[in-house]
């Protein structure tokens, strides 16, 4: 665990980001379902 937290500390971890929501599109969003990659809620 240590280890990962170093590597995202240093910027060595890229999420891959699937799509962004706005907030208001939460229901949405929820129900999108990528390949691949996380879907992301901007506020």
């Amino acid at each position: 665990m240590t280890a990962l937290a170093d590597l995202a500390a240093r910027g060595a971890l890229m999420p891959t980001i699937a799509a962004t929501f706005p907030l208001d599109r939460a229901g949405e969003a929820q129900s999108y379902r990528p390949g691949s990659g996380k879907v992301v809620l901007t506020v």
